[in-house]
């Protein structure tokens, strides 16, 4: 099968439309609208301990499918950018980490947000076979580049592209990590590549992510291309014990591993790990793309205002 037929294992398919009740309870939280929601409304319910606050920071991530020729044209890229904005605009957001965004849709959304909104950018490459590299387009040439990035309401400091081993052939992701200025934190925006580009990668991926943040001040996460570890997976190989052990992943309870679905396929794929204290998990609603928003929350003395 042609690398690009599997890109990001989207699965289109359309859910139904969320009660108006739960979209006014979720929608106030994120203030994202929702265009469908699971049959199993428990699912969508938020995750919050004991000590979790009103007025908590937030942390985001999402993968936006905002790239049209990834089976992602059926949802308009006006839409996208509005989702974005109320994510990050939500209270005490500190920043989003962000796959399959368009580089044009990023700049327009930060600008919206004002001088006080920082981003970079990393676009995703294809690689040849001649070896030539080239960036992937957003097909408008006002929407630039397809990458990952991160936006945040913060100066970022010591910015860099994690080095991870990537497909000698195809599309290349990555991983990009820099610190909030304000708040001395390390976020990392990761997109993992998938099973089955070039040889199996995420295992090694994923201990170049826990390298930079383990011990530090961190929340890292995004795309991860495969579902929690656990008896019934196969591929459980890859996860490093350290991100359970030494970090705390968003949706976490107790020892149990599994989080509720964030792809539209029914598969947990999307992650947010933390060394700071949790203090709730939540989803966003089904909105403008195949993936949810998944937003961690820690208490603002852990994350002190900037």
């Amino acid at each position: 099968m042609p690398w690009k037929t599997r890109l990001f294992r989207k699965r289109r398919a359309l859910v139904p439309a969320v009660a108006g009740a739960l979209v006014c309870v979720l929608g106030a939280v994120y203030g994202v609208h929702a265009n469908g929601q699971r049959q199993d409304r428990s699912a969508d319910l938020p995750f919050e301990l004991p000590s979790a606050a009103a007025h908590d920071a937030r942390f985001v991530t999402w993968n936006m499918c905002g790239v049209p020729q990834w089976d992602c044209k059926d949802m308009a890229g006006t839409a996208r950018t509005e989702e974005l904005w109320k994510l990050a605009s939500a209270a005490n957001t500190r920043a989003v980490l962000l796959q399959e965004v368009c580089s044009g849709d990023l700049s327009q959304v930060a600008g919206r947000l004002g001088a006080a909104w920082h981003t970079s950018f990393r676009p995703y490459v294809t690689v040849a076979k001649t070896g030539d590299r080239s960036p992937v387009l957003c097909e408008h040439p006002d929407r630039g580049s397809a990458g990952f990035a991160i936006l945040a309401h913060s100066e970022l400091t010591k910015v860099f592209l994690l080095p991870t081993p990537q497909p000698k052939e195809g599309l290349q992701r990555g991983v990009l990590c820099a610190s909030l200025a304000a708040e001395d934190i390390r976020v990392c925006s990761a997109h993992l590549t998938p099973k089955g580009d070039d040889r199996e990668l995420r295992g090694d991926q994923l201990r170049e992510l826990v390298r930079v943040s383990v011990g530090k001040r961190a929340v890292v996460g995004g795309d991860f291309n495969g579902v929690p570890p656990g008896q019934d997976n196969p591929n459980t190989w890859m996860w490093p014990s350290e991100l359970y052990s030494k970090l705390r992943e968003c949706d976490q309870r107790g020892s149990s591993r599994a989080g509720r679905p964030t792809h539209e396929d029914g598969d947990k794929i999307d992650y947010l790990f933390t060394s700071l204290t949790r203090s709730g998990c939540e989803l966003a609603p089904w909105g403008v793309s195949d993936h949810r928003a998944l937003v961690l929350r820690v208490p603002l003395g852990d994350a002190p205002s900037p």
